[in-house]
């Protein structure tokens, strides 16, 4: 089997030494003037805070898009409970696992943004 190539040069490798050895001499970094102690940190971009009319328009269709589900899956129920009453409450039970599902994600999803904020909050009084 080949033995692998050794790039490095043989000056490469660690050394070690004492610091109290002759001949080595220790000196501290300088430190350049423009340095200070404070950290400057710059201010967050202004949050735009207003009404604007894509938040309308996305408003609007979302809510129109519940109302048309909503009332789909109405109508699919009452055609299940015309054709025989056991598919009726199935339909409606399965209507109701689905809001069930719906609500536990939106709940999941609003405590996730609590959690965002809260640190924001956290990182706001850190930069004060």
């Amino acid at each position: 089997m080949p033995e692998p190539h050794n790039h490095r040069p043989e000056n490469a490798r660690p050394q070690v030494f004492r610091l109290d050895e002759a001949g080595i001499v220790v000196t501290e970094a300088p430190v350049p003037a423009d340095e200070t102690d404070e950290i400057v940190v710059p201010a967050p971009p202004a949050r735009r805070r207003g009404f604007s009319l894509g938040a309308l328009f996305w408003t609007a269709l979302g809510g129109l898009a519940s109302l048309g589900i909503g009332l789909a899956v109405t109508r699919l129920i009452e055609d299940l409970f015309a054709q025989t009453q056991a598919l009726g409450y199935l339909g409606l039970a399965l209507a109701g696992l689905l809001a069930v599902a719906v609500v536990a994600i939106i709940g999941r999803e609003i405590a996730g943004l609590m959690r965002f904020s809260s640190l924001d909050s956290i990182r706001e009084r850190a930069v004060l």
